[in-house]
C-alpha cells in the first residue's frame, strides 16, 4: 500500500517508502517574532488534529528567522529572548519533527553556540545541523564582480531535528556560503533526502547577486540530479514562487520569472508543491 505523501516540495516516493510527512512554509521572524503581512503565518502551539491522527507523517516547519538566532553575545552568556530557544522548544515539545530556518545569520562561532545551548536547554533530545555563513565567503563571492562590499550579506540554514531520528542521520553537507544544507535520513535501509534552501532575493539586482543566484541553482540541480529516483524533500525560503496568488500583490516579480528561479528547476525534476495542492 503506497503511504500518503506531502511535503513543501517532494518527490512522490515509491510504494515501499515511508511516509515524508507534512511541511508547511512558514513565516519570516520580524522585530518581536511578528510575522510580515506578505507571508503565510504557520506558527501554532500544538499539532491539527489532521496531523495527530496520522503517526507516521514527518512534520517539518519552516521559518524564515531574520537573523537573531545566536544565543550568546561576547559574555558567552546565554540570551533568553534569542529566537532560538523558543524554536528548539517547538521539536521539544514536539510541535514538529524537524523545523528549518532560514537566513540564520551563524558564522561558525555562532554555530558552535547553538549547539552548546540546544544540548543544555533540551537536555540532548533535540539536534541542530547548520550551514554557516560568514564574511569572509561573502567577500570572495562579491569579489567576482565590481558591485560594492557590503559590511554583511545575512544567509545559512539551520536545522533542528528530534533525537531519536536524529541518530539516523548518515550525510550531512552544505554548499554556497550557507544556503543549501543537504541531510540524509536512513531509517531500515531506506533514505530521505531534505534539501533546506535559502534563496537570493532580489536575484537580478546585481552582478554578484546574478552570479550567486545561477551557483545555488546549480548545485540544486547537481543534487537533484544525483538523488535521482530517491525519496527528497526540499523546504526553506526559496525568495521565488510559480504563482502569482502566492503574493500579497497577487503579480509575480522579476524574481518569480528569472531563468534561474527555482521554482522552474524543481518542477523540471518532477518536485510537488504541496502547499499548491492544499491551496489550489
Amino acid at each position: 500500500q503506497k503511504r500518503r505523501h506531502s511535503g513543501h516540495l517532494g518527490r512522490q516516493p515509491h510504494a515501499h517508502r515511508p511516509s515524508l510527512g507534512t511541511c508547511e512554509t512558514g513565516t519570516r521572524m520580524g522585530h518581536g517574532n511578528q510575522p510580515r503581512p506578505h507571508q503565510q503565518d504557520t506558527s501554532m502551539a500544538r499539532r491539527p488534529r489532521s496531523i495527530t491522527t496520522q503517526p507516521d507523517n514527518l512534520i517539518l516547519l519552516c521559518v524564515n528567522a531574520g537573523g537573531g538566532l545566536n544565543p550568546r553575545g561576547k559574555n558567552r552568556k546565554t540570551d533568553h529572548t534569542s529566537r532560538l530557544l523558543s524554536s528548539q522548544r517547538l521539536v521539544q515539545d514536539g510541535v514538529a519533527d524537524i523545523m528549518i530556518l532560514t537566513e540564520a545569520d551563524l558564522d561558525d562561532t555562532g554555530v558552535r553556540n547553538v549547539r552548546e545551548v540546544i544540548k543544555e536547554y533540551s537536555n540532548n533530545k533535540v539536534g541542530c545541523y547548520a550551514a554557516p555563513t560568514s564574511l569572509q565567503t561573502t567577500l570572495m563571492e562579491y569579489s567576482l564582480s565590481e558591485d560594492p562590499i557590503p559590511r554583511c550579506t545575512k544567509g545559512g540554514v539551520l536545522l533542528l531535528i528530534r533525537q531519536d531520528l536524529a541518530r539516523h542521520i548518515t550525510h550531512v553537507a552544505h554548499y554556497r556560503s550557507g544556503r543549501i544544507l543537504h541531510i540524509e535520513i536512513t531509517i531500515d535501509k531506506q533514505k530521505i533526502h531534505i534539501i533546506s534552501i535559502y534563496g537570493v532575493s532580489a536575484p537580478t539586482s546585481s552582478k554578484a547577486k546574478i552570479k550567486l543566484a545561477k551557483d545555488v541553482y546549480d548545485q540544486i540541480q547537481s543534487l537533484l540530479h544525483h538523488l535521482q529516483g530517491q525519496a527528497v524533500i526540499v523546504a526553506g525560503d526559496l525568495n521565488t514562487t510559480p504563482r502569482p496568488q502566492d503574493r500579497s500583490s497577487q503579480v509575480q516579480n522579476p524574481a518569480d520569472k528569472n531563468e534561474y528561479a527555482l521554482w522552474r528547476l524543481l518542477q523540471a525534476h518532477g518536485l510537488i508543491d504541496v502547499h499548491a495542492q492544499a491551496h489550489p
